[in-house]
């Protein structure tokens, strides 16, 4: 009758132990199905997002926050020395040469711009932390402000080295300023400078 016993708390064990490791594979199953689903959420809210955007003249910045949550929630906290997308030379080459380089007589652009990693940048005059691996002019470009032509840029500070982004949404068009480091003053960009711009 001992060995009855024994071999019904045996059996009755092994039974307890696959239910409730059956119990956790469903339960890790509905966790990834609910995972994925929110992910694919994200991905189309992203995409929307970035549709909307890129096809309007005027981004607010409440719009603007949502795009950059929106870009946050893909960060992956690895810090990278240079700027991860692959045109980031021919991209930039327009605002570092002509603008963030404009006063040097030796730089040449041959090279991807510093990744920001963590960063501060200014949005509407509000010191902002921000994580990124684009660089500040990339950043720009394929993040906060894109084709919209009611934001305004400054190009002055930099950030432990790094370029740092400056940008104002505005309900018109405004020009953009540059800190000319010979006549020591904020100016507006040159016509020259905006040629350069518009033609990246």
């Amino acid at each position: 009758m001992v060995g009855f016993g024994k071999k019904v708390d045996i059996l009755f064990y092994f039974y307890f132990y696959y239910c409730y490791t059956f119990l956790k594979l469903i339960t890790f199953f509905c966790y990834l199905l609910i995972a994925s689903t929110k992910s694919n959420q994200s991905n189309q809210r992203a995409k929307s997002t970035m549709a909307s955007i890129m096809s309007s003249d005027h981004v607010s910045f409440s719009v603007a926050q949502a795009r950059l949550q929106e870009f946050f929630e893909k960060f992956v906290p690895s810090k990278r020395l240079y700027c991860i997308n692959p045109n980031c030379i021919e991209d930039t080459e327009g605002p570092v040469l002509h603008i963030w380089k404009a006063n040097s007589v030796t730089y040449e652009h041959n090279k991807r711009q510093a990744a920001l990693n963590m960063s501060i940048i200014w949005v509407n005059g509000k010191k902002q932390w921000i994580r990124s691996h684009y660089c500040c002019e990339c950043f720009k470009k394929h993040v906060l402000v894109g084709d919209n032509k009611h934001a305004s840029q400054h190009y002055e500070y930099y950030c432990p080295g790094v370029q740092a982004v400056e940008v104002y949404f505005h309900y018109e068009p405004v020009h953009s300023t540059w800190y000319n480091s010979i006549t020591k003053r904020d100016e507006k960009l040159s016509e020259r400078q905006l040629c350069m711009l518009s033609s990246e």
